[in-house]
């Protein structure tokens, strides 16, 4: 019986408690959000750990490998608009940029 009151007593708390997210938008949102940068890409001579890279075509560096917006599985290959152009977004730019990760890396501790 203690514990049907103690749950009748919690629950409508629970029921009315509401969460308060502090951001300028909510994150889907954001990455629909257009985005422009004017860029110009640079080869570079070693890829280091950790470091950001876009993937580009060798020939007229105006295509790149990005992850599919609908399967993360997948990868594309896009133009380099979709990360720099009058209709790129956030989402699209995140999608265009790779982190280079060391699989090895628990072994550095």
């Amino acid at each position: 019986m203690k514990h049907l009151l103690l749950l009748i007593i919690i629950l409508p708390n629970l029921v009315i408690a509401q969460f308060d997210f502090y951001g300028p938008a909510p994150f889907g949102d954001i990455l629909n959000t257009s985005y422009t940068s004017s860029w110009t890409p640079n080869s570079l001579s070693t890829i280091e750990n950790k470091k950001y890279v876009v993937i580009l075509d060798a020939a007229t560096q105006s295509n790149i490998v990005s992850i599919n917006a609908t399967n993360i599985e997948q990868i594309e290959y896009t133009s380099i608009t979709n990360i720099t152009g009058a209709n790129a977004t956030y989402g699209s730019t995140l999608r265009g940029i790779f982190q280079i990760v060391d699989e090895n890396i628990h072994f550095e501790n």
